[in-house]
C-alpha cells in the first residue's frame, strides 16, 4: 500500500493531482466516495483504491490508519 492518499481522486482537481502524481513516479492510494468512479481509475491507473464516505468517521480512520 502507499503512505498517501488523494481524497476526491475521481474529481476534476484530483485527476491533475493524479496525473501529476504518476508523472512524478508516486504511487498514491486513489480515495473517494464513489465506488464506480474510484474502482474505474484504479483500474486505469493500477493503484489502490479506498472507498470511504466523509461523513463515515469510523471508515476514515481506518482509510488513514
Amino acid at each position: 500500500m502507499s503512505d498517501w492518499m488523494i481524497y476526491g481522486a475521481n474529481g476534476y482537481t484530483g485527476r491533475l493531482i493524479v496525473a501529476e502524481a504518476l508523472r512524478r513516479g508516486l504511487r498514491p492510494v486513489l480515495a473517494g466516495r464513489s465506488r464506480e468512479a474510484v474502482e474505474a481509475l484504479g483500474e486505469a491507473t493500477q493503484l489502490p483504491v479506498c472507498v470511504v464516505s466523509l461523513d463515515d468517521e469510523r471508515g476514515l480512520r481506518e482509510a488513514v490508519a
